[in-house]
């Protein structure tokens, strides 16, 4: 159980960031996260990886405040983890793919394409069970908090991670409101499928 568990982790993350690294090509807008870290890139220099990396360990801080618990060290490996599979996806597999002189409407799908894989992957490697990431921690503790659903809680995340994207000159654009408007509703959908189908496989594992 302990193995399957630990391919579905790295299968779920590797999915996620193959969608963050389309969306990020696609070239109409990142998605809102991305949008946010590429803005600081613009600002400050360094990679969108370790930017991701460093916002990631913040929100250590500042989830331990909305669960009313300590800070626990448990985030660092997936923080590592996905800054780095960030970086390897975007800046090293899809570093020469481009989309540049194709048509609006492909860029659009391939947006589309990559948010779908995102999200997919996020709700995959959260239901196994392992440490998650801060990012993904967050709307988890601000669901729980305040009592509102995942959907709202991603929702509220992303309309500031696009302001603050705004702000810092960051590519907002179409996609990163398409990834405004529907990346929560797509991860709660994958979520409550994703466990579903995981309880189901725990069971004929036992």
């Amino acid at each position: 159980m302990l193995y399957v568990k630990s391919i579905a982790y790295l299968v779920g993350m590797n999915i996620c960031f193959i969608g963050a690294a389309l969306m990020v090509k696609a070239n109409i807008g990142t998605g809102t996260w991305t949008a946010f870290f590429a803005g600081l890139e613009h600002q400050f220099g360094l990679t969108i990886g370790f930017w991701y990396g460093f916002t990631q360990f913040i929100l250590i801080f500042v989830n331990a405040l909305l669960f009313k618990r300590k800070p626990s060290l448990s985030p660092i490996l997936p923080l590592v983890l996905e800054a780095v599979l960030f970086d390897f996806w975007l800046e090293i597999v899809f570093h020469s793919f481009t989309m540049d002189g194709q048509l609006f409407i492909e860029k659009v799908v391939l947006f589309v394409i990559g948010l779908g894989l995102t999200s997919f992957g996020v709700a995959t490697y959260m239901t196994v069970g392992y440490p998650n990431a801060p990012r993904d921690d967050l709307f988890l503790a601000i669901s729980e908090r305040f009592h509102k659903s995942i959907r709202f809680a991603q929702t509220s995340i992303s309309f500031v991670a696009t302001s603050s994207a705004l702000l810092l000159g960051g590519p907002v654009f179409i996609g990163t409101f398409i990834s405004l408007c529907f990346y929560g509703q797509l991860i709660q959908l994958w979520t409550t499928l994703s466990f579903k189908t995981w309880r189901k496989l725990s069971h004929r594992l036992a």
